[in-house]
């Protein structure tokens, strides 16, 4: 994971999880703190990349401008 963020950054790089269909590999709990360790030593902004913002980017979802990442995922992430 480290190799992908560092070779394409974080605004090109998003989590996910296949639930509910994986949870015969690993709990939820398991998979959303594996994502929460990998991310710890990010600022805000490369968090919100990973957790929501590439995402929304790539989906052409609509983001409103006073969108903040409190909105999207915990600050403390």
């Amino acid at each position: 994971m480290e190799t992908v963020l560092d070779a394409f950054g974080t605004d090109r790089c998003m989590f996910e999880s296949n639930f509910p269909m994986d949870k015969g590999s690993y709990s939820y709990s398991n998979g959303w703190n594996a994502m929460k360790r990998i991310a710890e030593n990010f600022n805000q902004t490369e968090k919100d990349d990973l957790f929501w913002r590439s995402a929304a980017r790539f989906y052409r979802l609509p983001v409103d401008a006073g969108m903040d990442s409190a909105r999207h995922a915990k600050a403390d992430i």
